[in-house]
Order: C-alpha cells, then structure tokens, then sequence
C-alpha cells in the first residue's frame, strides 16, 4: 500500500504542474490568435475609412454644411464595424492614446496565469516531496 501512495503521489506531482503549464499555454495562444485577429481587421477596417474621407473631402470642402453629418456617418461606420469585429471602437484615437498615458494595473488574465504557475509548481514539489518520505 505504501509503495502504491508513493506512485500516486508522483503521479500528481507530475501531472499538477503540466495541466498548470498546459492552461497558461492555451490562454497565452488565444490571447495571442485574439491579437492576430485584431491586426488583421484593424487595417482594413481604418483602409476603408480612410479612402471614404479621403473621397468625401475630394466631393466637398469641410466648410460644406453637409460635413459635419457626412463624417460623423464615416466615423460611426468604421465604429460599427471595429466593434461588429469584437475590437474596441476607440482603439487608435486620441480617447484610446490619452488612456494608454494613463499607468495601468496587469491584466487579471495574467495574474491569473501567474497564480495558476505558481500553485501548480508548489503543489508538484509538495506531491514529489511527499512521494520522497
């Protein structure tokens, strides 16, 4: 019985840290396949917009009293789609660089990863330990 406790013990002192490894390396891919998303729609999303600005100022001045209108239609288009897109609207604006001035907490995404490392590892040398006595 003994001998069986102690393989057991191994067993989870090998197996805590590699589902704790394995969750931080899917969260870690997902945010990084969020992030490609991301690059990839952002370019198009703002090309669009601005070849539309780019024509709209060919077809009339900005002191046109349609303006106004006309651009605001542009801006909340491009914002529909960065937001259809699952992207923040304000992403590249001034809102969003004067915000990014601003000193930021980490993320709770990776505090969490960071928790789930570190009690993963000393669960696994707690286990090992356990399995050596």
């Amino acid at each position: 019985m003994e001998l069986s406790g102690n393989v057991m013990l191994a067993v989870l002192a090998a197996v805590v840290p590699i589902l704790a490894s394995t969750y931080v390396a899917g969260s870690v891919l997902l945010e990084h396949a969020r992030a490609a998303h991301v690059a990839r729609v952002y370019p198009r999303v703002w090309g669009r917009y601005n070849a539309e600005l780019a024509d709209l100022k060919a077809e009339m001045s900005m002191h046109d009293p349609r303006w106004n209108a006309r651009s605001q239609a542009l801006t909340a288009r491009r914002m529909r789609l960065l937001e259809a897109n699952g992207i923040d609207p304000y992403v590249g604006t001034m809102k969003a660089m004067s915000d990014s001035a601003v000193p930021q907490a980490p993320s709770a995404i990776d505090q969490r990863r960071q928790w789930v490392l570190l009690f993963g590892s000393l669960v696994g040398v707690f286990f090992l330990a356990l399995s050596l006595l």
